[in-house]
């Protein structure tokens, strides 16, 4: 089987690869995990190849009896061939700014590549969360209802859990540091940027430049069911 993980690069989406991964675990054959595409391809300019590509190669790469694929740029042929077959799929909603914040943590990657590709994978993912095969999980359940995420997706995917055992994937998880908390971007912008106490992250990455800014994308994953006219307001192109 092929689960997939849809979502920006960051904390929440590989959460919920991992557990995906540790579901997956319990059929047989086991479960390998790839992501695609790696955030070293999303900050460069070159053409990145198609998800589903990707995973003709991870299955033979891997041997595994069931892949989990972590979807970072959900391309339209990938979100076709999901609809088509009616598969059900994880979509991780952060808040762009979490996921810029993130990266930039982990990395010496240049503040407005990485703002780039985040404002360019949203519309992208959030176009699959009103797909009738997604379940969708934002930050504050990750954050503060773990076990009921846990459940939440093992039950979208018809998988059973044993009692207690979604409070074991969660303890599982967090000894390898895979756990959910929310940067608290307001202070960490200001921080990071230098910016003047009015300024925003679209300052950063103002919509003139034609892609979406991380304040509009924000606004409109607020909405939560976001409309091809809400991202024409929001992108220029």
């Amino acid at each position: 089987m092929i689960f997939f993980s849809l979502g920006l690069p960051g904390r929440l989406a590989e959460w919920c690869d991992a557990v995906l991964v540790r579901l997956a675990s319990r059929l047989p054959g086991g479960a390998s995990l790839t992501t695609w595409p790696p955030i070293t391809k999303m900050l460069g300019y070159d053409g990145i190849a198609p998800v589903l590509d990707q995973v003709a190669i991870s299955l033979i790469e891997t041997g595994a009896a069931h892949l989990v694929m972590g979807a970072r740029q959900p391309d339209e042929r990938l979100r076709a061939s999901l609809t088509a077959t009616n598969s059900r799929f994880v979509v991780a909603l952060d808040d762009p700014r979490c996921a810029v914040a993130e990266i930039l943590g982990d990395s010496n990657a240049d503040l407005k590549a990485v703002t780039r590709a985040i404002a360019n994978s949203c519309p992208l993912v959030m176009q699959c969360a009103n797909s009738p095969g997604a379940i969708t999980i934002r930050g504050h359940q990750a954050e503060f209802d773990a076990v009921g995420a846990v459940s939440a997706i093992a039950q979208h995917f018809e998988l059973s859990l044993d009692d207690g055992e979604a409070e074991r994937i969660v303890e599982e998880l967090a000894v390898h540091d895979l756990c959910y908390i929310a940067k608290q971007t307001t202070n960490w912008w200001k921080a990071r940027c230098h910016l003047m106490p009015s300024a925003s992250p679209a300052t950063i990455w103002p919509r003139s430049s034609g892609r979406a800014s991380c304040s509009s994308s924000t606004a409109i994953l607020a909405k939560g069911s976001p409309t091809p006219s809400m991202w024409r307001a929001a992108c220029e192109f």
